[in-house]
C-alpha cells in the first residue's frame, strides 16, 4: 500500500484513488527513519535488534534505503 501512495505516471482513476491511501504503521515509519539516517553500507547486516518488516520478514533497513534513494533520487 506504501507504494500505491506514490502513485504513477499513468494518469487514471486507479492511480488517483491510490493516492490518496492512508497508511500508518508505527513499526514501518520507525524502520524507513533508521534506515534514512545511516548508508546502505552501514545498513548491508545490520538491522536493529535484527528485526525485518513484512510478511515473511523479507524487508529489513536496507531495502528500506534502497526504496527511499530510488524514489527521491539520493
Amino acid at each position: 500500500m506504501w507504494h500505491y501512495m506514490y502513485g504513477s505516471k499513468y494518469d487514471t482513476p486507479f492511480w488517483e484513488a491510490a493516492g490518496k491511501l492512508k497508511f500508518e504503521d508505527s513499526f514501518f515509519d520507525s524502520t524507513l527513519e533508521y534506515a534514512k539516517k545511516h548508508t546502505i553500507i552501514d545498513l548491508i547486516g545490520n538491522d536493529p535488534n535484527n528485526k525485518k518488516y513484512s510478511y515473511g520478514q523479507q524487508w529489513g533497513a536496507f531495502n528500506f534505503k534502497n526504496w527511499y534513494n530510488g524514489m527521491t533520487n539520493e
